[in-house]
């Protein structure tokens, strides 16, 4: 697999060489979307198999994304001197599965998901890299109370400093989203969101917006096409989550599942990405409006 790996890494630099002297300007100087869903960066990023997972950072000048090799590696492009490089496994990723790259509101740490050892065990946990200066620093497991003996994967984090997360219970047979509360430096025990955004089939990939006004998701339910579907819930003054909106048929699908919604930090576009059949998905963007839209229609 190691063998492997390396190829890819030689190959992604090598064919990437030619475009990174090209690539400037915000989101890789690609053509921004409109109503309709579009890949994004095809040929560069989005390949088709099965990409996913994108997070931005807020200066808009770096981007992690997730690309099956065929294990979960964390991909990494830079802008330098105002130009892109090509992309490139990310320092930390490459050996074991990782997942769901979330930047903190300022940027100053990057979430994710792994399944790398911890004490003996290979279950997934929630790990964060801090940034010194203009570099990353050491990995760090976010350890209890929110990493547990089972799977806890696709972090999120408000403003605040509150972290969302997808959990799963019943030996790992069930996925619903939780809360830990960010209090005086410290997580709180995990808290299981209410029964509006968690339902009998499974929920995952939760973003929470800096100000927890709303969060998305996808799920299973039996209001999309029993296939993963993207949702949305705005909260209310009290901070009550509404009924959970399907984001439709421009973004949800008859035949594939979507999944990882990611609105940018600069609000314009909403990113999600396809899982199409095995080693088979892209990375999709669109008009950000959306979300105002359904707001909207969440208040009718």
């Amino acid at each position: 697999m190691r063998t492997a790996l390396f190829l890819y890494i030689i190959f992604i630099v090598a064919s990437g060489y030619g475009y990174s002297q090209q690539l400037k300007g915000h989101y890789l100087g690609q053509k921004p979307p409109g109503e309709k869903p579009e890949i994004f960066a095809e040929g560069i990023i989005s390949l088709g198999t099965h990409e996913l997972d994108i997070a931005i950072s807020p200066k808009g000048d770096e981007i992690f994304y997730v690309k099956s090799t065929p294990q979960y590696t964390i991909m990494q492009v830079k802008c330098v001197n105002g130009i892109w490089q090509a992309p490139a496994v990310a320092s930390f990723s490459g050996v074991d599965n990782d997942l769901s790259p979330r930047y903190s509101v300022d940027g100053s740490k990057l979430f994710f998901s792994s399944n790398r050892p911890v004490n003996g065990k290979n279950d997934f946990n929630i790990w964060y890299i801090e940034k010194a200066g203009e570099k990353w620093g050491e990995l760090k497991n976010i350890g209890e109370p929110v990493n547990s003996p089972f799977h806890e994967m696709g972090a999120t984090v408000a403003a605040n400093g509150n972290l969302y997360f997808q959990y799963f219970t019943n030996n790992g047979l069930k996925s619903d989203i939780y809360l830990s509360r960010f209090l005086n430096g410290k997580y709180q025990k995990p808290e299981k969101l209410s029964a509006g955004i968690n339902s009998d089939n499974n929920e995952a990939s939760p973003y929470i917006s800096p100000d927890e006004s709303f969060i998305m998701f996808h799920s299973d339910r039996p209001t999309g096409n029993m296939r993963m579907d993207l949702y949305i819930s705005f909260a209310d003054k009290k901070g009550n989550w509404g009924t959970p909106i399907n984001l439709g048929p421009s973004i949800n699908s008859p035949t594939k599942s979507e999944g990882g919604a990611y609105l940018t930090p600069d609000k314009k576009y909403l990113f999600f990405s396809t899982f199409e059949g095995p080693g088979k998905g892209y990375i999709y963007w669109v008009d950000g409006k959306i979300i105002e839209e359904l707001r909207k229609m969440g208040k009718k």
